[in-house]
């Protein structure tokens, strides 16, 4: 709801400020007065582009500010999910500057246009000459009927519900696109899995098989090495372990007679147990080197097949060939993990194309039997608006594919000649008549949805009389249940406001400007009765002003 508006420096508008009532709102004002102008400043809270011609005073910038109360309209996720401060009472800004700069505010927080016109669509509907795009919009039509048709959580849950199934056709497209893509990787992946695996290369593996083929292709040296060392170290005659033993044999005896000699005979004794421990040594290790030829070429072709896997993925080390080994393995455990969630992914994607075809059939069947009633209420209130000829019938049609919406089409079609064929409402209604199957539409489900303030300005056009006061009535019944401002000059419809402005014109210092004042109860007849009779205001006229106020 609209609860106040202020201009500031706008075309012939110096300064307003108004304070707007939660029910019927009248506006009214001589020809010229400046009622456009004022739509023209609230059209820039709703978005609309402005330069620097709407400046009244070029010294000055230009200020339309709204505050609104937008309690009711669930738009706390609206604030959240752009990041503005949420208040009950919202306060929206425009500002122009003498430079053309226009600078656009929600709760203080600078947005853009987009952003201000997709927040202000929900809580200002306005409909003028130019400005009927709210009938024509499919989502629109099909809220009204959803309304009426009571479904608008089942609605909310089948939207949930195919977003969900189009997020998970969107993932399944992902990870085709990528299981293609990864065709080629995966298979030289495979390929070069396989080609460790089947080598195995284990950890420290390679410096022991270096060692090893040092050895066997040193094994005739190495093996005449350790002969020619055992035979200096025992063999027959003067070798060094007899050598060792005779010497100690020759010390041992004078050792008993000289301190010094035993320790020393001690220490050639601690020398021989250690060249004969080192003589047993050798021997064992004698034993197990042997001239292999076969072994030798079985070392070499692992060690050339490890060192050829390293160069090939230039690595350094055969514990380089683990670690890729391990994660080429991981990556191939994706792609089937991939390949699994796709195959889940299909067959889920299907049962819930099944389920949702189901529920746009239950709600298709709903939004048919509403469309009939609608059909029937609307041209039951046609006559009531001064368009007794008038014809309007919502077509319900299917797609064969699901949307957002489900699998319905609907058109509203409308014609206000008899006889004249039914046509889509946006080729043959005019401003006023979109303005007045606008009231009806919003009387017949006034109560089953927030409505935004209702802003009229044409809806006058081509009645008067007894048809004025049926479109004032309905208006002001309307008006108990939602806000709404109406521009008018039909002093039956002006009879039905609960608050009632005269926008007129002032010239002061050669400078015409347009102000806005709110009438008091005798105003309002004086006013009125001015609309019936002209400037002179004859008792009659003034009768009747306050006849149509009572009535």
């Amino acid at each position: 709801m609209l609860q106040s508006l202020k201009v500031k420096n706008y075309a012939i508008i110096d300064e307003i400020s108004i304070d707007w009532d939660p029910s019927l709102n009248i506006i009214t004002g001589e020809t010229g007065a400046g009622k456009s102008i004022l739509l023209g400043a609230l059209s820039l809270i709703l978005g609309k582009r402005a330069d620097t011609s709407v400046l009244f005073r070029e010294e000055g910038k230009c200020v339309v500010e709204a505050v609104f109360d937008v309690r009711g309209y669930g738009l706390k996720s609206f604030f959240l999910e752009n990041e503005l401060d949420y208040e009950d009472e919202t306060i929206i800004r425009r500002e122009i500057s003498l430079q053309g700069r226009s600078r656009a505010f929600i709760n203080d927080i600078p947005v853009q246009l987009p952003l201000l016109k997709e927040l202000t669509e929900k809580l200002v509907s306005l409909h003028g000459q130019a400005d009927s795009r709210e009938l024509h919009d499919p989502q629109f039509q099909l809220d009204i009927i959803d309304h009426l048709a009571g479904i608008t959580n089942q609605v909310g849950e089948y939207k949930r519900n195919y977003k969900n199934w189009n997020l998970d056709k969107k993932r399944l497209t992902f990870l085709r696109s990528e299981a293609e893509a990864a065709k080629r990787e995966e298979d030289l992946l495979r390929f070069e899995y396989n080609e460790l695996e089947k080598l195995s290369p284990e950890t420290g593996e390679q410096e022991i098989l270096e060692d090893e083929l040092k050895t066997l292709q040193n094994a005739e040296s190495i093996l005449s090495s350790i002969q020619r060392v055992l035979n200096i170290l025992d063999s027959e005659g003067s070798s060094v372990s007899s050598l060792l033993r005779q010497a100690i044999n020759d010390l041992s005896d004078s050792g008993q007679f000289n301190q010094s000699i035993m320790e020393l005979s001690d220490r050639l004794n601690s020398s021989k147990i250690e060249i004969d421990d080192i003589f047993n040594s050798l021997d064992q290790l004698s034993g197990t080197i042997e001239i292999d030829n076969e072994r030798l070429e079985e070392v070499q072709g692992r060690i050339d097949e490890l060192n050829r896997l390293q160069v090939k993925h230039r690595l350094n080390s055969a514990d380089d060939l683990i670690q890729l080994m391990a994660t080429i393995g991981s990556k191939l455990e994706q792609f089937e993990s991939e390949t699994e969630e796709a195959g889940q992914l299909a067959i889920s994607i299907a049962d819930q194309e099944k389920e949702l075809k189901a529920e746009a059939l239950v709600i298709s069947s709903a939004r048919n039997e509403a469309s009939k009633a609608l059909k029937n209420q609307v041209n039951q209130l046609l006559p009531e608006v001064g368009m007794s000829e008038g014809d309007f019938e919502p077509k319900l049609e299917k797609k064969a594919s699901l949307d957002s919406n489900g699998m319905d089409e609907l058109t509203f079609l409308f014609t206000a000649n008899k006889g004249a064929p039914l046509q889509v409402l946006s080729k043959v209604a005019s401003g006023g008549e979109i303005s007045r199957l606008m009231l009806i539409l919003k009387s017949i489900v006034a109560g089953k949805m927030a409505l935004p303030t209702l802003i009229f300005d044409e809806i006058d056009t081509g009645i008067s009389g007894e048809t004025a006061m049926r479109v004032g009535k309905l208006m002001e019944q309307l008006g108990d249940k939602h806000q709404i401002i109406c521009i008018t000059h039909l002093p039956q419809m002006a009879g039905r406001g609960s608050s009632h402005f005269r926008i007129f014109k002032t010239e002061d210092s050669n400078k015409t400007t347009t102000k806005m004042h709110h009438l008091n109860a005798e105003e309002r007849v004086e006013a009125i009765a001015r609309m019936i009779g002209g400037d002179q205001l004859s008792e009659n006229a003034l009768s009747n002003a306050r006849e149509l106020l009572n009535s």
